[in-house]
């Protein structure tokens, strides 16, 4: 297994660890934000089948006023539940993604994530779809089966760290593009660049579409290393610089900045009625998933 590049047969073998996490419609909330709400997840979207005339135990609001008047007798809208709901899994493979000091990269917890949720996915019957976000995007469009799991596991897996990366921004647009209403959209990504504008668009995703917002991270963004002089660049073509963090005032600042980021995506993530997972390079991911997204009573 290794902690630096994205291995098909370890996605693979998530199968197994992936049968225990329900993704199914009418079940609470999971989260550790303040204010938790009831909404669960909204499932299968509801697709809209005839119009027929109204008998005696129909719902009122199901009424469609402009045939009724139409026809001149009363007339409701009826609906048909999908079979398949579509699950678009996003995952970041920017830059920043391709870095770790614990167990593996970001990028490669990241697509370790996708994998338990495409696997929970296709369990519970769902349509599995992926967008890859790297230089640009590369997109796979929801299917049924194991199809879906096995299109997005090779885009995965044929990534590299790219020398740019696409605006998460940008990103949130296109899923906004690829989602149909009653998706649940999973974000998995270190936020490192969520603006006003990509929370703009997360709120309007967020009206018709189920969230999930992960938030990756690794602990050398949490906490400040040790003070010493360390060799970096902040950018891949730029000069290799030292740092210093013998300086106290830089090390709060480290901390602060992390601490900042990862409030903001919380914020984000109240305000757009999502699901919060936070992910670490220094914990156990099946065990974290499992927290929020685990059967439970079953």
């Amino acid at each position: 297994m290794a902690g630096h590049r994205i291995e098909l047969e370890e996605l693979l073998a998530l199968k197994r660890a992936a049968s225990g996490l329900d993704l199914s419609s009418r079940r609470r909330v999971l989260t550790d934000l303040a204010g938790t709400h009831l909404s669960g997840f909204r499932g299968r979207g509801m697709e809209f089948e005839e119009h027929r005339r109204y008998v005696a135990g129909d719902e009122i609001r199901s009424i469609d006023w402009r045939v009724t008047a139409r026809t001149g007798q009363t007339h409701v809208r009826s609906y048909r539940e999908e079979r398949e709901r579509p699950v678009i899994i996003a995952v970041d493979l920017r830059p920043p993604m391709w870095f770790g000091s614990r167990n593996c990269f970001k990028s490669v917890l990241a697509a370790r994530a996708a994998a338990l949720f495409a696997w929970a996915a296709d369990r519970n019957g769902d349509r599995v779809g992926g967008l890859i976000l790297d230089a640009g995007h590369r997109e796979s469009r929801p299917a049924g089966g194991r199809r879906g799991a096995l299109h997005l596991f090779q885009l995965l897996c044929a990534s590299a760290p790219p020398a740019t990366g696409l605006p998460l921004s940008q990103a949130i647009e296109e899923l906004r593009r690829l989602a149909r209403p009653g998706a649940l959209i999973i974000l998995l990504s270190d936020l490192h660049d969520l603006d006003e504008l990509g929370r703009q668009r997360l709120r309007l995703l967020s009206r018709h579409c189920e969230l999930v917002l992960g938030l990756i991270s690794d602990p050398l963004e949490r906490i400040a290393p040790p003070p010493g002089l360390y060799p970096g660049k902040v950018a891949a073509q730029a000069p290799t610089r030292l740092l210093d963090t013998r300086r106290a005032g830089l090390r709060q600042r480290w901390e602060a900045a992390f601490a900042a980021r990862e409030e903001a995506a919380r914020q984000t993530a109240l305000a757009c009625r999502a699901h919060w997972l936070q992910l670490g390079t220094d914990t156990a991911l099946e065990d974290a998933v499992r927290t929020h997204f685990g059967r439970t009573g079953r």
